[in-house]
Formats: structure tokens, sequence, C-alpha cells
């Protein structure tokens, strides 16, 4: 159908967004280098729309609107036997791990990734810091971790926890 409204997922490019976010600098970073030959979605709407209007059919394009306030992954990586669902964050927290099963949950929902159902499904947290109270919690739900630390992360820190200097130092 002409009407049929079509989700077209593209890397985040080079710009503002990548430079301001570490953890999406950090998520670019490490899937060139782990996984440079797979497809990869980025900040991918998972599930079906759960917004609805009661009583009036919804045309796709005003569906695919609506999808916009979907959960999001950081990236949907497809390789020939995975799916991975990946969640960056600079630094591994508890709460990344209910996120995480979150959108996993989803996948078994999003129209366009029942193609790859069949594929073992992979939920893995990316962090540049490791915090072993959340790396147990995941592993214990069996959420893989990988560590990723690239050489800037340290500039990151400094930058972000430094402590200020007080108004009244002199």
């Amino acid at each position: 159908m002409a009407d049929d409204a079509t989700i077209t997922p593209t890397p985040i490019p080079l710009g503002a967004r990548r430079r301001i976010q570490a953890s999406t600098n950090l998520l670019h970073e490490w899937l060139q280098i782990a996984h440079p030959s797979a497809t990869v979605y980025y900040e991918y709407r998972l599930g079906p729309t759960p917004l609805s209007v009661p009583g009036y059919p919804l045309t796709p394009a005003t569906e695919a609107m609506l999808r916009r306030s979907n959960l999001y992954a950081d990236a949907i990586v497809i390789e020939p036997a995975r799916l991975t669902i990946v969640e960056a964050k600079v630094i591994g927290t508890p709460s990344a791990i209910s996120q995480l099963r979150a959108y996993a949950n989803l996948v078994l929902g999003t129209p366009e990734l029942r193609q790859y159902l069949g594929r073992q499904m992979v939920e893995l947290h990316l962090w540049a810091i490791d915090s072993e109270l959340a790396h147990q919690m995941a592993t214990a739900q069996g959420q893989a971790v990988q560590i990723f630390t690239p050489p800037w992360i340290e500039e990151y820190i400094q930058k972000k926890w430094s402590p200020k200097p007080s108004a009244d130092a002199s």
C-alpha cells in the first residue's frame, strides 16, 4: 500500500549528538571494533504502538507518529546467529538491568524485528566503568556485561567529577 508507514533506521551521524553523549560515543566506538560487519540499528523504537485512540481507526502514518513514544534500545545488533540488544552507559547502574530486560521483552512485539526472532537473543550492557553490584545483578539475570574503556574516558571523568572551586576560595 502506498500509505504504509515504514521505519528506516539510520546510524547516529557524526556531529553534536555523538559528541555530547559520552554513552553514545562509547557505543559507536565499541560497535566499530566489536561488530564491524553487523547490521546495527541505533536508538531503535521497540514494541507495538502503545498509544491508541479508542474508537478511531489509525492510519499507518498516524500509527508511525505514535510509535515515537515507544521506548528504544541504544542499539540492536543483527548478526547471522543472534540479535543483541545493547544498553550503553558510562558507568554501570543497577537500574539498567530492568531497563534492558524491558527492551528485550519489547523486541518480541516489534513488527520490523520479527524476521530475526529465531536467532539467539542477547541482552548486553556496555559500560566504560564497571560497577560490582550492577555487574552481579546483570549476570544473575542472564545478561551479558561488556567493559570497554576508550582512552578519552579519563578526561571525561576528570571534567565530569572533578571538584569545582568554591566561590569563596581565594
